[in-house]
């Protein structure tokens, strides 16, 4: 959260407490946190105290009363929530009330420090798995596949992902899916050629490049790239998936597939039995 916002109640329990009178107040009091301000957030700064001053200007003739300061410190805080969220989804894609995450997950350090299991090959993802432990594993140089950062994490990373991975991201559940889906049929759906919904979206979230047969439009913006999955059995790149979180804690996981032979996406659930490795493309929390 911008300190900046989150430090408002705080003058506004000042305010009421020491029954200020003058918006000078204010300024001394939102000038004292600055320092805080993260320096993406400077300009809109300065811009906000600058129509804060001019403001008082305009008023200097009569005494500024406690109304009148809450009324400029309301006018800041909303001004500075919507810079924060500018700031907070910066280089994200909204897609529906969703911002999504350009690329896809690559997180390997948790929430105190430590890094999360790597498995190296077949044993170790074996291992980790009958342990419980959550992993990743990278896609093999000798793939072929380039144009995903991307690594393949294990179910227990999936379940487990709001307690280890960073605060602001998570992971997508059926309902996001489901936005994800009405905003590419009333956008797109009437105008291609296919006709199952899901093969549309599949056309769509896919990258133009990348995929061995079937590429896609990306007119989504996602750039779904061809990442192939991880299971007991090895590496395979015939299907692309992605895991799907669970609503809550009476569901299982979920998983979206997207194939490389043909342009067609399904969706099914993946308990903790079946032990695979998929990729995760976050949304904001």
């Amino acid at each position: 959260m911008n300190p900046f916002t989150s430090m408002l109640p705080f003058y506004i329990k000042r305010v009421n407490t020491l029954k200020l009178t003058s918006a000078f107040t204010l300024l001394i009091l939102c000038g004292s946190i600055r320092a805080q301000v993260p320096l993406v957030w400077r300009n809109e700064y300065n811009k906000l105290k600058k129509e804060l001053n001019l403001s008082i200007e305009a008023n200097k003739s009569t005494n500024d009363s406690l109304a009148e300061l809450k009324i400029q410190i309301e006018f800041l805080r909303k001004k500075l929530e919507n810079c924060e969220l500018k700031y907070n989804t910066q280089g994200l894609i909204k897609i529906g009330s969703t911002y999504w995450d350009p690329e896809d997950f690559n997180g390997i350090i948790t929430r105190n420090g430590d890094s999360l299991k790597l498995a190296k090959n077949d044993k170790d993802w074996k291992k980790y798995y009958e342990e419980k432990v959550p992993c990743y594993t990278k896609i093999p140089t000798n793939s072929g596949i380039k144009f995903t950062s991307g690594y393949l994490y294990n179910y227990w990373a999936v379940v487990t992902f709001n307690e280890w991975a960073p605060e602001n991201k998570e992971i997508p559940t059926r309902n996001d899916y489901e936005t994800l889906k009405m905003h590419i049929k009333d956008t797109y759906f009437k105008s291609d050629t296919s006709k199952n919904i899901d093969d549309s979206l599949a056309l769509h979230l896919k990258s133009t490049k990348n995929w061995s047969q079937f590429s896609g439009t990306n007119k989504s913006g996602l750039n779904l790239c061809r990442g192939g999955f991880f299971s007991n059995d090895g590496f395979s790149d015939t299907k692309t998936n992605y895991w799907l979180a669970p609503e809550n804690k009476s569901e299982d996981t979920g998983a979206i597939s997207i194939a490389d032979f043909h342009n067609k996406l399904s969706i099914f659930t993946r308990n903790r039995e079946d032990n695979y490795g998929y990729l995760i493309r976050c949304i904001k929390k």
